[in-house]
């Protein structure tokens, strides 16, 4: 015959049915919660990836924006697109890959549309995480380099194989970017994840903005970009206005920092991606101090304005592994690095023309170091 349970013993079990049912509760809602968030995401399930032919209004850039030097010999670019022959191909198997390497291309468009993740890609960065080494490194890649594409695009009604990286995005979306970078470039981009306009402003101002030392000359490109972004936001320009006579250490807002990511007049387009990394270092900072409202608050008005072709699987894997990401030492890399590339005037706008090996070489060393 069973001894009767004490009274002592009946509490024990029934606080551990009570803990239990607590715990089960939480999983429930932190599944609810996770189905939520994945949700949010705008999936991009297509197999390969379908061009469209490109308005010439589309590729026009203002006059002011035009280069003032005259037009590159022919030569000069043939010379140019023979360079990039020799070292591009679609045969997978000559990328460099690692299996302790994920690489997640990340895209920022140009777009005015909040609503919309066409138009080029102003900003491309890919996000090598390694995680023998526990290392992240952030490597920026010009949007004016010359290329050649996987495909021939269509321009205005002309076929063209050769132009802009950017214009790989605008064509053919993330899928046919990371095909471009991938034969140019020859280095394996596993997934990508496009942002627009306003989740990049929306997701810094959640943090609570970045901190960011300005130089002479950036605050009144900081002023100029912020009246277009808060003309097309519907935010009041006064709010965002700063003293452009300042320089050093200044806390930026999300239009602020935005504004700071797009300036090129000061130095060249190699300088805006070097701001584009100290933004993305400042906020990978904030992130390690964030608390669980603040990243839910993150997460469910930045999410939507996110597209990528990792399935929520994938999603799930990497989000499971955010905290261990967050201890990671975190590097930067421009490409192409100095002395590896010329300037070509190409239809009155400037392209970069790369010599790709070293640039290539420079990578793989930076990731195994």
């Amino acid at each position: 015959m069973k001894k009767p349970l004490s009274k002592k013993a009946k509490i024990s079990l029934i606080v551990l049915a009570v803990i239990l049912i607590i715990v089960l509760i939480i999983g429930i809602v932190a599944a609810l919660k996770v189905k939520q968030y994945l949700g949010y995401i705008d999936y991009d399930t297509q197999q390969s990836a379908t061009l469209i032919d490109i308005p010439i209004e589309q590729v026009t850039v203002p006059q002011e924006e035009t280069a003032s030097a005259p037009d590159t010999e022919k030569e000069e670019v043939v010379e140019q697109e023979d360079s990039i022959n020799k070292i591009f191909t679609l045969d997978e198997s000559k990328y460099y890959s690692d299996p302790n390497v994920e690489n997640i291309l990340l895209i920022g468009t140009d777009t005015r549309d909040p609503n919309s993740f066409a138009g080029n890609s102003d900003s491309m960065i890919i996000v090598s995480i390694k995680k023998d080494t526990k290392k992240i490194l952030l490597t920026s890649v010009m949007r004016d380099t010359y290329v050649k594409y996987p495909t021939e695009l269509t321009i205005g009604g002309r076929k063209v194989q050769y132009g802009k990286l950017n214009m790989a995005y605008l064509a053919g979306g993330g899928k046919f970017l990371i095909s471009t970078i991938q034969a140019n470039f020859r280095i394996k981009i596993d997934k990508y994840v496009v942002v627009n306009f306003t989740g990049f402003v929306d997701g810094i101002d959640i943090l609570g903005g970045v901190d960011i030392n300005l130089k002479k000359g950036e605050p009144y490109y900081i002023n100029m970009y912020a009246r277009e972004i808060c003309d097309i936001m519907g935010k009041d320009i006064n709010d965002h206005l700063i003293d452009e006579s300042f320089t050093g250490n200044m806390h930026l807002s999300g239009v602020q920092a935005l504004a700071y990511s797009r300036i090129r007049y000061i130095g060249n387009d190699f300088e805006r991606t070097e701001r584009q990394r100290k933004v993305l270092l400042s906020l990978f900072e904030k992130a390690k101090t964030s608390d669980l409202s603040t990243m839910d608050e993150l997460l469910t008005k930045v999410l939507p304005l996110v597209r990528t072709d990792m399935s929520s699987k994938e999603i799930l894997g990497h989000a499971s592994n955010a905290l261990s990401y967050l201890k990671y030492n975190v590097e930067t890399l421009r490409l192409p690095i100095d002395g590896t590339y010329r300037e070509l005037i190409i239809d009155r706008q400037s392209n970069v023309g790369i010599d790709f090996e070293p640039n290539y070489n420079k990578y793989v060393e930076t990731l195994n170091k």
